[in-house]
């Protein structure tokens, strides 16, 4: 309010000069229109989502798998995230609840807990699952990459945060994308 105070006190001195109203008007928009982006940048929260296509493999899981996630920070500069991801090969199905995030340029750090899941092999409710997407721009195919990692049933919300705020790669990847495409802002 102050500064809409000290421009309609401008407006009037200007008026009472004589001078140019034209002048006026394009340092106050400029003003507006700065003072409207620096607002709109600190209040940007990280995020990454994804819909990403890849062979699991090579090893035991060579096999076509996939991953759909979302993952938002709660308030700009923090780790604390809210979101979701969810994991499909031949062998399981699980969902997890993001919980951790950190982006760094284009790429993005996330963890959950595994909140469901389908089929044997890994990743059992209650396990913590890291994962690490890299966006290197569109098309994703060919381009993007995603590692993952079960962090097993002894891991504590402590341990995944650690790596999430380490910016650790998983110990699975990274897989190069064959399908689909990752963002991450």
């Amino acid at each position: 309010m102050k500064k809409f105070s000290v421009a309609l006190v401008q407006l009037t001195h200007f008026q009472q000069e004589g001078r140019p109203m034209r002048k006026f008007l394009s340092v106050a928009i400029a003003v507006l229109l700065l003072a409207t982006v620096t607002f709109a940048a600190s209040a940007a929260k990280p995020k990454a989502t994804g819909d990403a296509d890849w062979i699991n493999g090579p090893g035991t899981y060579n096999q076509q798998a996939n991953t759909t996630f979302n993952a938002i920070n709660t308030k700009a500069g923090g780790l604390d995230a809210k979101g979701s991801a969810i994991y499909t090969d031949a062998n399981i199905t699980y969902t997890m609840d993001v919980q951790f995030l950190r982006v760094d340029h284009n790429t993005a750090w996330f963890a959950g807990q595994v909140t469901s899941v389908t089929g044997t092999g890994c990743c059992a409710v209650g396990n913590w699952v890291f994962y690490k997407v890299t966006d290197n721009g569109e098309p994703g195919i060919d381009a993007d990459e995603v590692w993952g990692e079960d962090l097993g049933p002894k891991a504590s919300s402590d341990d995944a945060y650690a790596r999430v705020s380490g910016q650790v790669n998983p110990l699975g990847g990274p897989f190069r994308l064959n399908g689909g495409n990752i963002q991450v802002h």
